[in-house]
């Protein structure tokens, strides 16, 4: 994206009285934000844009450089350029592919760090904010084994269990990614500096919210949908009956994502959101293969609306067993491939796995 588009997504993001509704409609009309703002007003109207909104954009259109919108813009667009950020508009070709199926994603996305670590499938491991050690340890341990197999881990940047499950993927070596209750160039909360500059290097950091915009008590609901909506699943480590863990749970559900919990002790007030999710259905994980399998399809289906074709590499997996990485340095594809490719052969009868290594199976 260029600067020049980058600038007018930033002016219809920061029109005051234009809804998220209205703009994610108004994005379906176009790809390029000019043309968006030139659009006729009854186009904006039918895309759901107040009257205040068009006075907004007219206000804009004819103002002198000094025009308050102007001056908002240009500071955004001086933040973006500090943080080495960018701009993902609904219906790009690098929108996350499985966010844009939920029912009210993000007209736009901020982005800052490591691409990629937005291409692979994302998992999300969320929980209690004053969580017990044992269960940020456990949140630890799923989040380094997930990213072992290639998934990016996917949490709120939280005290508690959202902090371990992104140290878990990061000192595991893989990729992690933040969803923000601020803009992209926010961190809440602010002991999580060192973190947040950590997952810049291995993953990434994404927010709907605009640069400058401070954490807000609502905001925090908000980007749990982002949470779930990224993921192809959603492991709750820890959460008391009234938590925004259940919260990511219930979208999930509604999002027709695949909801996981760890079990808890009956004599833990930590845990009961988690069994509350068990008896409503969730799968109960002990370990990182209970979540792998009920996953499958949606990882299948995001490799392909990303454009990945998982690879024939069955022909070259022999008897002797071999790790993912292995088969990623021999060229097979990438993590998130390689494990399509023997999620797909196990179920077939022609590959073993034990101790996460995997083998031809001998007929």
């Amino acid at each position: 994206m260029d600067q020049d588009q980058q600038y007018h997504w930033l002016v219809l993001a920061h029109l005051p009285s234009l809804s998220a509704a209205a703009l994610r409609a108004l994005t379906g009309l176009s790809p390029d934000p000019r043309d968006l703002l030139e659009r006729s007003d009854r186009a904006w109207l039918e895309a759901g844009a107040g009257r205040a909104a068009l006075r907004e954009r007219r206000a804009w259109s004819r103002g002198s450089s000094k025009a308050p919108l102007r001056r908002t813009v240009e500071k955004a667009m001086a933040s973006l350029e500090r943080q080495a950020a960018w701009l993902l508009p609904l219906g790009s070709q690098d929108y996350p592919p499985l966010l844009a199926m939920i029912h009210d994603p993000p007209p736009l996305l901020y982005v800052a760090g490591q691409a990629e670590a937005l291409r692979h499938s994302q998992f999300a491991v969320v929980g209690s904010r004053r969580c017990s050690a044992g269960s940020a340890r456990a949140a630890g341990l799923f989040a380094a084994g997930l990213s072992e197999v290639g998934f990016s881990v996917c949490s709120g940047l939280a005290l508690g269990i959202d902090a371990a499950a992104h140290r878990g993927a990061l000192e595991a070596g893989g990729h992690t990614v933040a969803v923000l209750g601020t803009g992209i160039d926010g961190c809440y909360p602010s002991r999580h500096a060192a973190l947040r500059d950590a997952i810049l290097e291995r993953g990434a950091l994404v927010s709907e919210f605009n640069p400058g915009e401070p954490p807000r008590r609502e905001h925090f609901p908000q980007r749990n949908r982002i949470v779930s909506g990224l993921s192809v699943g959603v492991l709750v480590a820890e959460a008391h009956l009234r938590s925004g863990s259940l919260i990511t749970a219930r979208l999930a559900m509604e999002q027709n994502r695949e909801v996981f919990a760890l079990p808890h002790s009956i004599f833990d007030p930590g845990g009961r959101g988690c069994h509350q999710l068990l008896k409503q259905g969730a799968g109960l994980a002990e370990t990182v293969a209970d979540v792998l399998e009920p996953t499958l399809s949606l990882c299948r289906a995001h490799a392909e609306l990303s454009g990945h074709t998982p690879p024939e590499a069955g022909r070259r997996l022999g008897f002797d067993p071999v790790s993912i990485d292995e088969l990623v340095a021999a060229g097979l594809g990438s993590a998130e491939e390689v494990l399509i490719m023997l999620q797909q052969l196990e179920q077939a009868g022609e590959v073993e796995q034990r101790g996460g290594l995997y083998f031809r199976k001998v007929c």
